[in-house]
């Protein structure tokens, strides 16, 4: 689970591959729920300065998305997959375990069940 640095909206994994996105100033109910991944979804996270997050899971994918928030009340946030980026080897059915942003740079930090630690540039 990942809350946008606005505080508005929130952004939940799941194991059973989906992505949920909520809208919190919309309704308690899901504004969109994404279907990215093939396997179990364990990480989520957002950067703090841009409009990206980030999901990675069991399916040997990490997904970088663009996750545009307005401040005009009345537009929906704009919600677009990026890029696929291959993940570290399977280790016991699990693949990425945690995913981190850098806090000033748009890199991104996996951890993964192998043992290895993957930074994308």
């Amino acid at each position: 689970m990942a809350v946008h640095p606005a505080g508005d909206n929130l952004l939940v994994c799941s194991y059973d591959r989906k992505c949920i996105w909520f809208d919190l100033e919309l309704s308690s109910r899901p504004y969109q729920t994404l279907r990215l991944h093939g396997g179990a979804v364990r990480s989520v996270s957002f950067h703090r300065r841009y409009p990206l997050f980030a999901s990675g899971g069991d399916d040997d994918n990490i997904v970088v998305s663009h996750g545009m928030v307005y401040n005009d009340l009345l537009q929906n946030p704009l919600l677009v997959p990026l890029k696929s980026l291959a993940a570290g080897a399977r280790a016991a059915d699990l693949n990425v375990l945690e995913l981190r942003w850098h806090p000033a740079q748009p890199w991104l930090a996996a951890a993964c069940a192998d043992g290895t630690l993957r930074l994308y540039a």
